[in-house]
């Protein structure tokens, strides 16, 4: 039983690993597309986000940090929440599947959408449990998860707005070290949905999000310019 846990332990810290860096590297791809006389850039979503927040779910399950059965909360609390999440993400043109779409500053941040995953998950482990089905209602615990979703957007948000021309002439441009770890730390506000009491998984997440964010900021600080074809590190760039 020991070496079964063991075993799903090391699985969930490679699996959370290669999601971050590898798989964030190959969430689009671009290619021309000829109309007659036209040749556009065109891009698709190659992994949807949600996709890698499955993944990112899947790995923390095996980390032991979002089991099937956790607190008991009932679905009608965390619903609110969950269609805020996923509204969200269809507003912003966010690739949470399979599309073609452009680029923009307003797209929900990688950490909020592997936040919005996990609690889509607990949303749908209460839906399926009959005794969270007959949890009451808590008005609070709605409101914070709420919040939570609000406050993970907002260095999306924050990044849309100074992207406006009027707002982006009259800022100095921030740059590319300033965003990331914003980005990067934006997820911490998952904490609030994670299953705490589990040392061991608190102590692998803490060390793969330090060695993200070093290699983020190293990548940052080369100065070097990264090809189309350099996904992995330029799934450390981002």
């Amino acid at each position: 039983m020991r070496k079964a846990r063991t075993a799903r332990f090391i699985g969930g810290v490679l699996l959370l690993a290669l999601a971050m860096t590898v798989g964030v590297g190959y969430t689009y791809v671009n290619y021309l597309e000829e109309d007659g006389l036209v040749t556009r850039l065109v891009t698709e979503t190659w992994i949807p986000f949600f996709v890698l927040g499955a993944a990112v779910v899947a790995a923390l399950m095996l980390l032991g940090a979002a089991p099937v059965r956790g607190r008991r909360v009932s679905p009608w609390t965390l619903l609110p929440a969950a269609v805020l999440a996923v509204g969200l993400c269809i507003a912003t043109r966010t690739p949470v599947v399979w599309l073609r779409y452009k680029f923009s500053y307003w797209m929900v941040p990688f950490a909020a959408v592997f936040a919005y995953a996990l609690l889509l998950w607990r949303f749908l482990c209460a839906l399926a449990d009959g005794a969270c089905r007959k949890t009451p209602f808590d008005s609070r615990a709605a409101l914070k998860a709420a919040l939570i979703v609000v406050l993970l957007y907002l260095p999306g948000a924050l990044a849309g707005i100074i992207s406006l021309e009027p707002v982006r002439f009259a800022l100095p441009v921030l740059p590319g070290w300033f965003w990331m770890p914003i980005y990067l730390l934006s997820g911490a506000a998952a904490l609030a949905v994670v299953e705490r009491g589990h040392k061991a998984a608190g102590i692998a997440l803490l060390i793969l999000g330090a060695a993200e964010l070093a290699l983020c900021l190293c990548a940052l600080f080369s100065g070097e310019t990264l090809g189309e074809g350099a996904r992995l590190p330029f799934s450390l760039m981002i």
